[in-house]
């Protein structure tokens, strides 16, 4: 086994699990079974590359000066932030004893264990910076992983506060529906009874208005028949009347037969005696009748007779 493989293997990555359930090889071990070896980038190497040049800058300065590479002259009044880095890095990789210039002037403990292997490059530095390259790149894809499910995770928590919340408020919404549904349905339950209630009500008063019918209906016939006997009644006194005053004429004429015989017959009165005394006809008072609650003119009749 190589160096590099005994490293990937004593710096395990966590593996991720594919859709399908298997799970699927870290990043360090994918580095490996790429053709490609892995070499430092610019990015890698930025600050020891922009302390290497300040070192160099700063030796070209000096008494007596160290002049720098040809192939950097160019660049020598450039700003470290214009600086072309890939220029300065492929001088570097080329080039041993300017590395070794800038060596003297730098510390180890101020700059990451790649660059530091790249700088000085010792034995094996190319197997222990690939690995520590893997090592950095499934760190940083762990990290990225790691950083993607937070922020699925933060988004799925934002949805489940989202769907919580929106359940809270169905929930409300469902308890004030059926508080509602409750109020409906009570005044509903009331309307019913004030029907029920009103059709009693609407069922006496027909039942009342068809005894008023029925009563008026006898009191019709009642009345009619009441009319019809005293209008017989009626006749009949009329026809009593009738016979009593012929009665009364009757007595009135036997009485006066019977007085007429009884006298002596009058004096003729003299002239003067008429014009004083004018002569008075003669009223007979009739008989009183018996008081009767009930009279009845045929009995009165006899009576008088």
């Amino acid at each position: 086994m190589t160096e590099l493989g005994a490293r990937a293997v004593a710096h395990p990555v966590d593996q991720a699990t594919g859709a399908n359930g298997q799970q699927t090889p870290a990043p360090a071990e994918s580095v490996l079974r790429q053709s490609k070896p892995l070499v430092p980038e610019v990015s890698d190497l930025r600050q020891v590359l922009l302390s290497g040049w300040d070192v160099l800058r700063n030796q070209a300065r000096e008494k007596p000066p160290t002049p720098l590479p040809n192939l950097l002259l160019p660049f020598a009044k450039f700003r470290p932030s214009r600086l072309p880095l890939d220029r300065l890095m492929a001088v570097l990789d080329d080039d041993e004893s300017t590395r070794q210039r800038i060596l003297t002037d730098l510390t180890e403990e101020d700059y990451s264990k790649v660059e530091w292997l790249w700088l000085k490059r010792p034995e094996g530095w190319e197997a222990e910076t690939e690995a520590l390259l893997a090592d950095r790149q499934a760190f940083a894809t762990t990290k990225s992983r790691t950083e993607r499910a937070q922020r699925i995770l933060k988004a799925l928590i934002k949805k489940v506060e989202k769907s919580d919340k929106k359940a809270t408020e169905a929930r409300r919404a469902v308890r004030a529906a059926r508080a509602d549904l409750r109020e409906k349905e009570r005044k509903a339950n009331e309307a019913a009874d004030r029907l029920d209630e009103a059709d009693a009500v609407r069922k006496r008063a027909e039942a009342e208005e068809r005894l008023a019918r029925k009563a008026k209906r006898k009191a019709d016939s009642a009345s009619s028949a009441a009319r019809s006997r005293l209008n017989e009644a009626i006749q009949k006194e009329e026809a009593l009347e009738l016979k009593l005053e012929e009665v009364v004429q009757r007595v009135v004429a036997l009485e006066d037969t019977g007085a007429d015989k009884s006298r002596p017959a009058p004096q003729s009165p003299l002239p003067s005696q008429t014009a004083r005394r004018p002569h008075r006809p003669v009223c007979v008072r009739p008989t009183p009748l018996p008081e009767r609650q009930h009279p009845d003119p045929r009995a009165d009749a006899e009576t008088i007779l």
